[in-house]
């Protein structure tokens, strides 16, 4: 009687676990489709981003729409923070920074669709000239630039005071690609690490000379 109640006792135990086996895989392929299910309509996203591009003209639609979202929200944060500053003119004109800033947004823009149209395979034989040009302009800075609040960061032009350390990332984005992709094998040699760090560190002291700290580390990262 003892053996067949253990016996007893033992098939329960054999349902129950199978129960629970059933449960646990049925659990196991719900979940299983709710992340076939997400990544089948992130993978359908990508397509129609890619598909509105391809129909603009092969452009990546997704990150022409986070710029585009990015700029459009520093343009409403500089009108918000200059707003007050402006009704106070002699002349008062409260949308002086929204019109500003908007045909910068534009005018970058279109500097953007610009480039994003050249063969950037034409950017590797330039990369000595972005990186003389960049330090050219630093050097400028240096000599006659403008200075506000005891930093000196801007050339006047008179109709656009301009930032040469903002040009300066771009430019050390192609100079260092330019390099690498022309030396290869200049990341292992002691030779093409010296030709880094010396561009970047004539970088670093020019600008933290001005002194402008953030654009700098920029420049360290970039590089």
């Amino acid at each position: 009687m003892k053996q067949q109640a253990l016996s007893k006792k033992e098939q329960r135990d054999l349902k129950k676990l199978a129960k629970f086996n059933v449960k646990k895989r049925k659990a196991a392929e719900k979940a299983q489709a709710k992340a076939d299910a997400k990544a089948e309509k992130r993978a359908a996203r990508r397509e129609s981003w890619r598909e509105i591009g391809d129909a603009l003209g092969g452009y990546d639609f997704g990150v022409v729409a986070l710029v585009v979202i990015l700029s459009l929200f520093g343009v409403a944060m500089v009108f918000s923070a200059g707003y007050y500053e402006t009704i106070n003119f002699s002349e008062p004109d409260p949308l002086y920074y929204l019109r500003r800033q908007m045909f910068f947004v534009v005018t970058g823009l279109a500097i953007m669709f610009l480039f994003a149209n050249l063969n950037y395979r034409l950017y590797k034989n330039t990369y000595v000239f972005a990186a003389i040009l960049s330090l050219a302009m630093l050097g400028i800075v240096m000599l006659v630039g403008t200075s506000v609040n005891q930093s000196q960061r801007w050339i006047d032009l008179g109709f656009i005071r301009i930032t040469p350390s903002e040009f300066s990332k771009v430019l050390m984005i192609m100079f260092t690609s330019g390099f690498l992709a022309s030396n290869p094998k200049a990341v292992k040699s002691i030779k093409g690490l010296a030709v880094l760090a010396l561009v970047m560190g004539l970088h670093f002291w020019l600008i933290i000379s001005q002194p402008n700290l953030s654009t700098a580390i920029v420049i360290l990262a970039i590089m």
